[in-house]
């Protein structure tokens, strides 16, 4: 297991960056392996490899020849590449995106292992080649293209977060009692040609999915919902996080599913049949680390602001760092309405 980082190494170095830039994805993550069942980090290396290219990027734009600093912080990257350079092929093939620092590297990467010389043939990866390759990292994340995307980011995370937080409050204000059901549906997907494929696959299923809970199983006591797509797992699976918000005074019109095991034993049923055994599934109930509170109901009170309050996090602040690749026009999270009366 990989040695936790328990904040990101860009808050050492700078004051003002945003909370969900700052958080720690060790702390945002959690610890499931949806094929073996095995307690590993999710993402596991792969947010080490974030981490740390997040940390070398900074160093590297604020880079000057006549700081001794600054000449050790590009050494001390050319060895990082030149050690890491079979792991960071993933970050190409990957169908996550990520940060705009590192989606700068990975363009910059990709096209340092696919250079040709002057006969067509591919240019071997070498230590002494790797200083040019940062130099133009260096020169894209100072263009002006480079700041727009980051600030479209930022702003879009704020969007959504704004947005998740006027929808729980809603929830919370407007019932006195809350059951908060979380879960985990995944879906495995295998290469990188299947991609869209695979997301039109995974969408079908989870609309179905959804219209079967909403409308059908839980329809009595039902009155709010939030789904999002997490990115790609290291197993190849990509899941999607889903919140029901039931209203615990009609819980007794949905009779036959008072025990939150019974909930979670349906669901679990419904979507292993829709993907014909080839979903995953994970409940907050789980033996795994979780990093909120199991499926319980609570009250109007602090507890359960507490817990949205966790909910909408989880939900929004790893997107600066990692997301789901999805195709323009294809929505990443959603959530019930709030009524306009």
């Amino acid at each position: 297991m990989l040695k936790p980082y328990f904040s990101n190494p860009m808050a050492l170095y700078a004051e003002g960056f945003q909370s969900f830039e700052t958080a720690s994805l060790y702390d945002l993550g959690e610890k499931i392996n949806y094929k073996s069942n095995l307690e590993i980090l999710e993402q596991g290396h792969l947010v080490q490899m974030i981490l740390d290219l997040e940390k070398h990027i900074y160093n590297l734009r604020n880079f000057s020849e006549a700081n001794k600093a600054s000449i050790k912080h590009i050494q001390d990257f050319v060895r990082y590449i030149n050690a890491e350079k079979g792991y960071l092929g993933e970050l190409i093939s990957s169908f996550n995106d990520f940060s705009p620092e590192v989606n700068i590297f990975r363009f910059e990467f990709e096209k340092f292992l696919n250079e040709k010389n002057e006969k067509n043939k591919k240019i071997l990866f070498t230590e002494c080649r790797i200083p040019t390759l940062l130099e133009n990292v260096k020169n894209k994340i100072n263009e002006e293209d480079f700041a727009k995307e980051k600030n479209k980011l930022r702003t879009r995370i704020e969007k959504n977060r704004k947005s998740l937080f006027e929808y729980t409050d809603f929830l919370q204000k407007k019932y006195s009692s809350l059951e908060i059901v979380r879960f985990e549906i995944a879906f495995p997907c295998c290469n990188e040609n299947e991609r869209n494929e695979f997301i039109e696959k995974y969408i079908k299923y989870k609309k179905d999915f959804l219209y079967f809970l909403i409308k059908r199983q839980f329809k009595h006591s039902i009155v709010g919902h939030l789904w999002k797509f997490q990115p790609q797992q290291e197993d190849g699976y990509v899941s999607c996080h889903v919140v029901l918000f039931l209203n615990t005074a009609d819980l007794k019109k949905d009779i036959k599913h008072h025990h939150t095991n019974d909930k979670m034993k349906i669901i679990q049923s419904r979507w292993s049949e829709l993907t014909n055994d080839h979903g995953g599934f994970w409940s907050s109930n789980s033996r795994f680390k979780y990093r909120c509170t199991r499926a319980i109901s609570f009250s109007n009170n602090n507890n359960i602001e507490t817990e949205l309050k966790k909910i909408v996090e989880y939900f929004i602040n790893p997107d600066y760092f990692i997301r789901l690749n999805l195709t323009k026009g294809t929505r990443s999270y959603g959530r019930g309405e709030i009524p306009r009366t």
